[in-house]
Parts: C-alpha cells; sequence; structure tokens
C-alpha cells in the first residue's frame, strides 16, 4: 500500500492508496514518528509521500528520510506546471491539491478553495499550470484573532446556526466569521466563472463539508484532494 501524509496547521491527514484507490484516511492531532511506523506495520506500506504546512522536528525528519519518504518541496518532480512566482514560498499543500484538483478535472479549468487553518483560493487552468491565488484567515482563526486583539469579544464555538444578524455577542461573532467566508467563496465563483469556462469549484479542507450547508450554490466537495494529489505525485517520483 502507499501512505499519503497531509500534515496541515491543526491535524495529520493519512491516506492509505491500494491499486490508486483510497482505502482508508486516518486523522491525528500531531504528527507522530511512532504513529507513522505503526502505520506502516500494520498496513503494509511499500511507499510513502509527505506534504508540510508545520514545521517538522529533527526528529521527524530524521525518522521520515530513514523510511525513504518522499518530502515535497520546491524541487519535486510534479506532474503539472508551477507558475508561481516564488516556488520555494508556496505551500506544498497547496501545490498537491493543485495536482489532485487538475487530475480530477483535467480538461477544465480548476478554481479549489481550501477552508482550513487558513482559507487559500487557488487556481489551475486547463492546460495544468497552477497560476497562483489568494490567503485568507479561515473560520476559527477569524473568531480567535477578534478574541485575541480585543479585551472584550469572547471565542465561541462554531455551530450549525447562521443568520442574518445576531441578537447576542457569540452569535454575531459567529455570523461575521461564516458570511464572511461565503462571501468569499461566491465573489471568487463570479469573477472566475465570468473569466473561464468550464470551470470547476472544488471545496476542500477542514471546514468544507459544514460550510456547504450555508452555500446557496452546490459545489464539488472533495475532503480529501490534498491526498489525491499526493498520491499522484509519488506516482513520477518513483
Amino acid at each position: 500500500m502507499i501512505l499519503t501524509i497531509d500534515a496541515g496547521n491543526s491535524r495529520v491527514k493519512y491516506g492509505l492508496y491500494e491499486d490508486d484507490t483510497l482505502m482508508k484516511v486516518i486523522i491525528r492531532d500531531s504528527l507522530v514518528s511512532q504513529d507513522i511506523e505503526n502505520i506502516c506495520i500494520e498496513y503494509n506500506i511499500q511507499r510513502s509521500i509527505l506534504c508540510a504546512s508545520r514545521n517538522l522536528t529533527p526528529e521527524n525528519l530524521a525518522y521520515l528520510h530513514a523510511r525513504r519518504t518522499l518530502i515535497v518541496d520546491e524541487n519535486t518532480q510534479i506532474p503539472i506546471k508551477n507558475k508561481y512566482r516564488t516556488p520555494k514560498t508556496l505551500g506544498k499543500d497547496r501545490l498537491a491539491g493543485a495536482v489532485g484538483a487538475h487530475f480530477s478535472f483535467p480538461f477544465a479549468h480548476n478554481l479549489y478553495i481550501d477552508i482550513g487553518t487558513a482559507m487559500t483560493i487557488n487556481f489551475i487552468n486547463n492546460k495544468g499550470e497552477f497560476l497562483g491565488g489568494n490567503i485568507s484567515p479561515g473560520l476559527q482563526m477569524r473568531l480567535k484573532a477578534l478574541n485575541l486583539y480585543t479585551d472584550q469579544l469572547p471565542k465561541p464555538d462554531l455551530d450549525d446556526q447562521l443568520s442574518l444578524y445576531g441578537s447576542d455577542t457569540e452569535q454575531a461573532l459567529k455570523n461575521g466569521a461564516i458570511h464572511g467566508v461565503i462571501a468569499e467563496i461566491e465573489y471568487y465563483k463570479r469573477k472566475f466563472s465570468e473569466l473561464y469556462s468550464p470551470l470547476k469549484i472544488i471545496l476542500t479542507g477542514g471546514n468544507s463539508i459544514p460550510i456547504t450547508h450555508f452555500l446557496h450554490e452546490s459545489y464539488v466537495i472533495k475532503p480529501d484532494l490534498v491526498l489525491e494529489g499526493l498520491n499522484e505525485i509519488l506516482k513520477i517520483n518513483d
């Protein structure tokens, strides 16, 4: 089996592939070498690949190198063209997601929106060229920033309640964060649709499924898009 690892800011996702099929996803809060070792033994892992949004510890790096895990960086061979002006600073999860989007819809322009700790907008044209995108705070980061940079605003827990306006402070904060994310998604959908056709819009990331309950239109939901991209990257790096 193949092990794909998406070490994000808030959690780590392990994707187990067999014959190009994602068989299982395991989620952990942190990247622990013993977790990887246990997975590799239990599932007879033959090859592995990792992209990291978090800093890897020296112990992590030593273990991954010992296992000959492919750690995606700006020099890794990829099956799309990276036209980003500063490839070294491009998040490798964004790059893997771009690969996953292109292989999902290879003949379309792809706009994929990752709603995680940060919210990223990523555009890949129908030539398989990653052209760039934008970065803004994710849902939790918006709420955390308001709590951190003010003296009296609380940090509410997100739920499935949304109204046009809040009748208490916690609901006002949640409304503001959710409406802000919705407005961004629908703005980019409108602007990119005016310029590119056919266009596929894909939502991914930890908050992609909850946010769909509040959207007015349907979108392609692929919560494991980064894992899919990592699997494709590994194929051309044998």
